[in-house]
């Protein structure tokens, strides 16, 4: 397999040039300037708005992840990462949960190589590189996740089928806000397993 090390240079800001989560703890560090968190690229240039939608910035240019053909399988890896998302009113159930660890484990990260990984393989770029991604929720929304919404949180490559298990978390947030629809405080936390490759010949 390959073995890729990607180096990130960070420095401190002190202004919150990057949309970042809905945590206000880290906004009020990055505005004082004391959060080093400024990456000089994203792998998947996803927002951090507080909702469970990928940033609109790629969709407008056209990006997107797609479908693989059901052939398809992966030869060599070369990222991995894990996300974790909490939805505090999961009455409606765990998708947005689910696209948040999406993110999670995506955003922070860079592979500025692929692009040449996928040429030197005989393939178009990133473009043609695989995903697969693994979804931890409770076990009573396995079959509730929105595997498109899960292609959607991704601007390119191919989607591997997405294997949602049971796993991932509920837990009383202790409060109902009728308003954002809830109907009971269930809490519903999601995580995810994200496998970056190459695709076997």
């Amino acid at each position: 397999g390959f073995s890729l090390r990607v180096r990130i240079k960070m420095s401190l800001v002190s202004q919150p040039f990057l949309r970042w989560s809905s945590s206000s703890s880290r906004d009020f560090l990055v505005r004082r300037g004391w959060l080093p968190l400024a990456f000089g690229v994203r792998f998947f240039g996803a927002t951090s708005s507080g909702g469970g939608s990928a940033g609109e910035d790629w969709k407008a240019a056209g990006l997107g992840a797609r479908w693989a053909e059901p052939t398809t399988t992966m030869s060599d890896i070369v990222f991995v990462q894990t996300g974790f998302g909490c939805d505090q009113h999961g009455t409606s159930g765990a998708n947005k949960a689910v696209a948040r660890a999406c993110r999670d484990a995506i955003m922070f990260n860079a592979l500025p190589y692929m692009e040449n990984i996928m040429r030197d393989n005989g393939l178009a770029g990133r473009e043609d590189m695989l995903i697969n991604v693994r979804v931890g929720v409770p076990s009573d929304l396995v079959n509730s996740v929105d595997v498109e919404a899960v292609r959607s949180s991704f601007p390119y490559g191919q989607m591997l089928p997405v294997e949602v298990v049971s796993g991932g978390l509920d837990f009383a947030s202790g409060r109902v806000v009728t308003a954002l629809g809830d109907t009971h405080d269930r809490a519903v936390v999601a995580c995810v397993a994200v496998t970056v490759g190459i695709p076997a010949k």
